[in-house]
C-alpha cells in the first residue's frame, strides 16, 4: 500500500488527531540511523510525500526576509556577511519557495558540499549550515534523493565535529554549531531518530553557552563584545524554535541569564542603535530581534528600558510606576565597565572592556562616537620602556546619583605600578580620565596614551592654550589636559594633539612618580563659556609638597568649579585650596557657596 492511500487526506494536508509520525519508509534514511544503504525508490518518494504534506513541525520563518528587517539568520551579520558569499548562499536558499530551477540548485549545493568539507568552522559557514538546514524540507522536492541525503549527512557530521571546538576560543561559531545546529535539525526532522535524540544535546550546550558566556548580571565577556548581538540573535533564534516546539531549551538559570543579557545588549547600544565597538554602519539594532527578545523576555521594565535607549515608543506597553536599574554596571568577571548618565537615546556613555594587558573603550555623546578602540599606553623611564608584567585589573567601583567611578591597576616591571582612575559626572555631564604613574625610583620619566577618534571626529587645538575641542558635525566636548600648564608658553612638559586618527597626549617629569589627567567637559551648553584650570599647591604642615608627594588641580568652566586631588606618595593630612585631605583620590565640586561638595573620595 501506497504512502498516501495509508493516510486519510484532506485539502492537501494530513488530518489532525492521534500523534503521528512518519511510515517506516519514510524513516529509512542515511541521515536518520547512519550505516543505512541509500534510499530506494519507494523509500525517497514516501520520504518527499511525507515532508510535503506533514502538519508538525510547523514552519518557523527563520530564513524569511521582512520589510525593514533581515531574515533571523542575518540578524546583527555585519556586511561582510550579508553580501559576501554566506549572503549569496542564502539568497540561492531563499529562492527555493520560488520554484527555482534543479539546475540552480544542484550545482552550487554540490559545490558546497565539496567545499565544507575541509572548511575550518567560522561564523559564515555556521551560518550556511543553518540556512541549509532550514531549507531541506523543501528541498527535498526538487533534489535527487543522493544529493538530498549528503547535504543531512554533512549538517550532522559538521555539528558532531563541533564538540572538538573551545568555546572561550570561539564562543559564537560553537553554539551556532554546536547548540542551534542540532536543536534546529531536532526540531525539523523528529521523525529521524538520530536529529530527534539531538535536541537534549542541544538544550545542554545551549544552557552552558549562556552561562559560561554571561556573568551573573548577563554581561559578555569583554573581549567577546564584538559578537554580542550575534549571540544574542542566536540564543532568540533558539527561543523561537522552542516555542513552536512547545519544549523547553534553556534550563530556568539559563533562561534568567538570557533575561539580563537582552538588558545588558541594550546597554551597550549607542544612540544610533548600533553596537558598541561596531565598525559596520549597517549594525542597527534589527526590529525582528528586539522585538522577539523583549517578547521573550514579558518585562515591561526591559521594555521601557529598550523604548529609551531606542527611543521607540512602540516598544514601550507602560511606563507607569517603573522603576529602572541603574544605567552603569561594572564586571570582574567580564571585565567591562559600562557608564551612563541614565537610560536617554542620547545618553553620555563610556564602555571600556579590560580583558588582559588592553584597554578597548568608546564614549559617546551628543548621540556622536567620539572614539573607540584601544586606550594606548607607553612608559618609559630613563629611556627604556616599562612593560607590563600583569593583567589590568579592577581594584574601585562606586556610584552614586552624582556619578560613577572605576579604578584599573597594573603592574609594570621593575615594581612600577599603573593606577587608571575614570569618573563620569551624571549631573555635570563631564569625564575624568587621569593616569597614575607610581615608580620606585627616580629618573626621567616620560609617558604616552593615545585614542582613536571616531569616524569624522577631529581634535581641534587652540593656538594659544594647551586645551582643545573635540568635533564632528559640530563642537561635542572640550579636552583639558591638567597636568599642563593652560598657557603654550615656557618649558614643555608635554602636549595634547592628534596624530594620523588618534588623540595622544603626553607628559615629562625628572621624578619618581607622575599624575595625568584629562577633563573631557561634555556639556553642550557649557562648550562655548570661558575655561581656566590651575595645578595647585598641596601643603602638609606647612610645607609645600613636591610633586611625587601629591597634587591638585582647579577646573573652572563658566561658574562651575571643581577640584581634584590626588596622593602619589605616603598619605597624609594635606592642604590644597583650603581643603584638608587625608585620602588618597578627591573629586570635589563647589557650589554657590564656595564650599567644597565631594563627588568622590577614595582610601
Amino acid at each position: 500500500m501506497s504512502f498516501s492511500t495509508k493516510r486519510n487526506q484532506r485539502n492537501g494536508s494530513l488530518r489532525s488527531g492521534k500523534r503521528r509520525s512518519a511510515p517506516t519508509r519514510a524513516r529509512r534514511l542515511p541521515g536518520a540511523d547512519g550505516g543505512l544503504p541509500a534510499p530506494t525508490v519507494d523509500d525517497w518518494e514516501a520520504w518527499t510525500t511525507w515532508l510535503a504534506h506533514r502538519r508538525d513541525p510547523r514552519a518557523v520563518p527563520i530564513l524569511a526576509s521582512s520589510a525593514g528587517s533581515p531574515c533571523p539568520l542575518l540578524w546583527s551579520a555585519d556586511e561582510d556577511l550579508s553580501s559576501g558569499r554566506t549572503g549569496e548562499f542564502l539568497g540561492l536558499l531563499q529562492r527555493v519557495s520560488d520554484s527555482a530551477s534543479l539546475c540552480e540548485l544542484v550545482e552550487p549545493l554540490e559545490a558546497w558540499l565539496d567545499a565544507s568539507t575541509n572548511m575550518p568552522p567560522t561564523t559564515g559557514q555556521a551560518i550556511e549550515c543553518l540556512a541549509l538546514c532550514h531549507a531541506l524540507p523543501e528541498l527535498a522536492a526538487c533534489l535527487p534523493a543522493a544529493v538530498w541525503t549528503q547535504l543531512l549527512e554533512q549538517l550532522v557530521s559538521i555539528q558532531r565535529d563541533s564538540t572538538a571546538l573551545a568555546i572561550h576560543q570561539v564562543p559564537l561559531v560553537t553554539q551556532l554549531l554546536r547548540g542551534e545546529l542540532p536543536l534546529t535539525l531536532a526540531y525539523l526532522f523528529p521523525e529521524l531518530p538520530r536529529c530527534r535524540a539531538l535536541w537534549p544535546f542541544a538544550s545542554r550546550q545551549l544552557s552552558t553557552g549562556l552561562m559560561t558566556l554571561l556573568d551573573g548580571e548577563g554581561l559578555p565577556p569583554g573581549d567577546q563584545l564584538s559578537v554580542a548581538r550575534l549571540l544574542l540573535a542566536c540564543w532568540t533564534r533558539c527561543h523561537l524554535l522552542s516555542s513552536a516546539a512547545n519544549r523547553v531549551v534553556f534550563d530556568a538559570r539559563a533562561r534568567n541569564r538570557y533575561e539580563r543579557f537582552v538588558r545588558q545588549s541594550l546597554r551597550l547600544t549607542r544612540s544610533d542603535g548600533r553596537a558598541i565597538f561596531s565598525s559596520d554602519a549597517s549594525d542597527c539594532w534589527p526590529s525582528g530581534l528586539i522585538r522577539t527578545a523583549l517578547d521573550f523576555t514579558g518585562e515591561p521594565q526591559t521594555r521601557a528600558m529598550a523604548d529609551r535607549v531606542l527611543g521607540d515608543r512602540s516598544l514601550l506597553l507602560t511606563a507607569a510606576g517603573l522603576e529602572l536599574p541603574a544605567p552603569s554596571v561594572t564586571s570582574d568577571k567580564s571585565q567591562t565597565v559600562v557608564l551612563r548618565r541614565d537610560w536617554s537615546q542620547k545618553s553620555t556613555q563610556f564602555v571600556l572592556s579590560h580583558a588582559h594587558q588592553g584597554v578597548y573603550c568608546e564614549l559617546n555623546s551628543n548621540g556622536q562616537t567620539l572614539w573607540t578602540g584601544p586606550w594606548e599606553l607607553s612608559v618609559s623611564m630613563d629611556e627604556r620602556p616599562l612593560y607590563a608584567v600583569s593583567d589590568w585589573e579592577q581594584v574601585c567601583w562606586m556610584s552614586d546619583a552624582d556619578g560613577d567611578y572605576v579604578e584599573l591597576q597594573i603592574h609594570l616591571d621593575d615594581n612600577h605600578i599603573v593606577q587608571r582612575h575614570i569618573y563620569l559626572a551624571r549631573a555635570d555631564n563631564f569625564l575624568i580620565l587621569a593616569d597614575a604613574f607610581l615608580g620606585r625610583r627616580r629618573g626621567a620619566i616620560e609617558y604616552r596614551s593615545s585614542l582613536p577618534l571616531g569616524p569624522g571626529i577631529s581634535f581641534v587645538p587652540e593656538s594659544a592654550t594647551w586645551e582643545g575641542a573635540v568635533c564632528g558635525r559640530h563642537r561635542l566636548a572640550r579636552v583639558l589636559p591638567l597636568a599642563l600648564p593652560e598657557w603654550r608658553t615656557g618649558i614643555q612638559r608635554g602636549s595634547l594633539r592628534q596624530v594620523e586618527q588618534n588623540l595622544q597626549w603626553r607628559q615629562f617629569r625628572a621624578g619618581q612618580r607622575l599624575f595625568v589627567p584629562l577633563f573631557w567637559d561634555l556639556e553642550p551648553r557649557r562648550l562655548a563659556r570661558p575655561v581656566t584650570w590651575r595645578q595647585l599647591t598641596v601643603a602638609e604642615r606647612l610645607v609645600v609638597q613636591d610633586a611625587d608627594a601629591a597634587v591638585g588641580f582647579r577646573v573652572q568652566v563658566g561658574e562651575r568649579h571643581w577640584l581634584l586631588y590626588r596622593s602619589l606618595g605616603t598619605r597624609g593630612n594635606r592642604t590644597v585650596l583650603g581643603q584638608n585631605f587625608s585620602t588618597e583620590f578627591v573629586l570635589a565640586r563647589f557650589n554657590k557657596d564656595a564650599e567644597a561638595e565631594k563627588l568622590i573620595e577614595t582610601e
